[in-house]
């Protein structure tokens, strides 16, 4: 969990981050952490899917967690 405690509040800040900066890996990175804390596992793949098709699509860490739960 964040360090507030607050999933929702940071995952609208990250929303925003990703809006601002479409390429910004840690933020999206951030936000598949944040939903798969809430088990939304639909949105964690979506952001960690982001990540391989906008941002990278070699980046391993992702491949990874992908292949997790």
């Amino acid at each position: 969990q964040n360090a507030t405690g607050d999933n929702d509040t940071a995952i609208a800040t990250m929303l925003k981050t990703v809006e601002l900066k479409p390429n910004y890996r840690d933020a999206a990175w951030a936000l598949a952490l944040f939903y798969e804390e809430k088990k939304d596992i639909h949105s964690r793949d979506r952001w960690l899917k982001y990540i391989l098709e906008k941002i990278n699509s070699a980046d391993q860490e992702v491949k990874n967690k992908l292949e997790q739960l």
